[in-house]
């Protein structure tokens, strides 16, 4: 080879070298684990609020359907009330002879 392109052919390889040290020093044989230990105290705190978290709800649950079939009854009695009260507004208005329709003769 001439002596024109032997000193960039040299460059080149040492270049390429390098590289390839390079490269062999990032590689990793190391094995990385990450282990999760899930228990003792932070486990139970967990476990105990949701246990509470579904109490409360089965409570607020049952409350609501408590008030909601009470309304119920109060509105059922309400409406026995109004019935009764027309009722009695119509027994009045039959038993009252001024409020009759006077027959023309």
């Amino acid at each position: 080879m001439t002596d024109e392109f032997a000193d960039p052919l040299n460059r080149i390889q040492e270049t390429a070298q390098d590289i390839r040290g390079m490269l062999h020093q990032t590689r990793s044989i190391g094995n990385a684990t990450i282990n999760v230990q899930a228990g003792g105290v932070a486990l139970w705190a967990a476990v105990t609020c949701c246990i509470i978290q579904l109490i409360v709800l089965m409570i607020v649950i049952g409350g609501g359907l408590y008030v909601v079939a009470k309304q119920d009854d109060t509105i059922r009695d309400l409406n026995v009330k109004i019935t009764r009260a027309q009722d009695y507004l119509n027994v009045l208005y039959q038993k009252d002879t001024s409020t009759q329709a006077k027959a023309s003769p």
